[in-house]
């Protein structure tokens, strides 16, 4: 059976590896970063699958962080209809979503 301390340091890992690749999605840190040996990622950064987009999202749902669900919801749907979008239009999107 799993001890209290292991059980944290594993949630704590989650949060970190669920918040670093959103900001990879979303520009906030540059793939440089990603080579760093204790750099944690739930995503594969060079081809994002969308269970993954929607795993990531699932998180920010737990941690009742909706702009960033909006924000994910927002590449998932651009990848679907494959257009671009960028970190500003996500932002603006962000917005008008949670007013």
């Amino acid at each position: 059976m799993e001890s209290w301390e292991e059980r944290q340091l594993e949630l704590e890992m989650l949060d970190e590896a669920n918040r670093n690749s959103y900001a990879i999605l979303t520009g906030g840190i540059s793939m440089d970063k990603v080579t760093e040996e204790e750099f944690m990622l739930v995503h594969n950064p060079f081809s994002p699958e969308k269970e993954d987009l929607e795993g990531i999202m699932g998180y920010f749902i737990e941690t009742e962080e909706y702009e960033k669900c909006a924000v994910i919801r927002d590449l998932i749907k651009a990848r679907e209809s494959h257009v671009g979008i960028t970190k500003e239009t996500s932002e603006t999107t962000s917005s008008r979503t949670t007013s």
